[in-house]
């Protein structure tokens, strides 16, 4: 802040601040509305529906004419509906996490297998510009000689080195 105040920089209004905060928070209410709603089954929507419906006052499902007595009773099985119904909702949430904490790291291990291939041929590449031989270097690898061959026919050394590079400098 106090740096954009030194270079006289326009700083927006409090009331224009406030709706960008307010947009962005519908917004993101809005998506995490859409997201939970995808992990509910009819029934749940259904029961979730009456509890709010309860809530607001509009009276109790299945029920015509209530009395003090039963619209308490209709309110705490309504809450306790909503509350198995919260829990439901909670365990979804917890599986997708899971799942997506899995995927994740799936998806983590095929990229760095993908990129082993590089960092193995130009460790064969730079082990045989040292003079280490094939066979040697094939035993270490647990490769066939005609393999390890291949692989360092094939390798640039200078394109290996650049390759390595921008993986180490990506992590």
């Amino acid at each position: 802040m106090a740096r954009l105040r030194e270079r006289k920089v326009l700083l927006p209004g409090v009331s224009t601040l406030a709706r960008l905060v307010a947009k962005v928070r519908d917004d993101t209410t809005r998506r995490l509305r859409g997201e939970l709603e995808k992990l509910l089954t009819t029934s749940q929507r259904y029961v979730l529906d009456s509890c709010w419906r309860s809530r607001r006052g509009r009276g109790c499902p299945g029920v015509v004419r209530t009395t003090a007595r039963t619209a308490i009773s209709c309110l705490v099985s309504s809450l306790n509906t909503c509350q198995s119904v919260i829990v439901a909702i909670t365990d979804r949430i917890a599986a997708w996490r899971r799942e997506r904490r899995v995927l994740a790291r799936v998806s983590q291990a095929a990229w760095r297998l993908e990129q082993a291939g590089p960092e193995r041929a130009w460790a064969l590449a730079s082990a045989r510009a040292e003079g280490v031989s094939i066979r040697t270097l094939a035993a270490a690898a647990g490769l066939a000689p005609a393999r390890v061959h291949q692989i360092t026919t094939r390798a640039d050394l200078d394109e290996l080195d650049a390759a390595l590079g921008e993986l180490r400098a990506a992590g």
